[in-house]
């Protein structure tokens, strides 16, 4: 399971905040597209280039965000 630091929850409970007021269907498919992006992280977590402070990040499927992470040496 990963680790999800509190600043990001709090950026994905404003972000799911907006998109349910723009549309609730769209805040479901914001979640939906989030978890697969953590999915695909999960799977194949050194596959993902590093950006410009050297993290490694995935970019979410059909919203305009990227997922940073770090890999855990264990």
């Amino acid at each position: 399971m990963p680790l999800i630091l509190p600043e990001a929850v709090e950026d994905l409970a404003d972000i799911c905040k907006w998109y349910r007021r723009k549309l609730p269907e769209l805040e479901l498919r914001f979640q939906s597209d989030f978890d697969g992006s953590l999915e695909r992280i999960l799977k194949e977590p050194a596959v993902y280039a590093a950006d410009e402070d050297g993290l490694p990040r995935v970019r979410m499927a059909k919203f305009p965000y990227h997922i940073g992470y770090l890999l855990d040496d264990d």
